[in-house]
């Protein structure tokens, strides 16, 4: 078995006098192969799998404030190719294919109200929409066909 794996990321930060800016990207992507014998079979089973996410917050700053907030975007996107070959040693035998997919889009906030220097009461929310999708495709060389025989 094999693995190789990249990753990357980009951050960036703005401030003002009353907020700080997050900005944050990443992505991944890993790539598998795998090859190994099954009873009389050769299986064949490459594997790849990519992510990006993406998050924007800006937060209050500062030390003399009453309220306190943070508000955010979040992406997440995520995306998955499986193929399996199984080989005789003259021909394919079997095959087949399966993709994946995610994506989370999500908002949020945060909210911490200072009573006193002692006390806090903070609450926060976060509203979220997730999606995915799986297809599989497969085909096979030989065909059984069910054996009929005369009574």
């Amino acid at each position: 078995m094999r693995r190789c794996t990249d990753s990357q990321t980009l951050s960036g930060k703005y401030t003002t006098d009353d907020w700080v800016f997050n900005l944050i990207s990443a992505w991944q992507q890993q790539h598998y192969s795998r090859t190994f014998p099954s009873g009389s079979l050769i299986v064949n089973m490459p594997q790849r799998w990519n992510q990006d996410v993406q998050e924007l917050r800006a937060a209050t700053l500062g030390d003399a404030r009453t309220v306190d907030m943070v508000f955010g975007l979040y992406r997440q996107n995520t995306r998955e190719k499986l193929n399996s070959a199984y080989d005789m040693p003259t021909m394919p035998y079997l095959s087949s294919t399966g993709y994946t997919t995610a994506e989370t889009l999500a908002a949020y906030s945060d909210l911490t109200w200072h009573l006193t220097d002692r006390f806090d009461i903070g609450g926060g929310v976060r509203f979220s929409h997730d999606k995915s999708s799986t297809q599989y495709h497969g085909s096979m060389l030989i065909k059984w066909q069910p054996v009929w025989r005369p009574g």
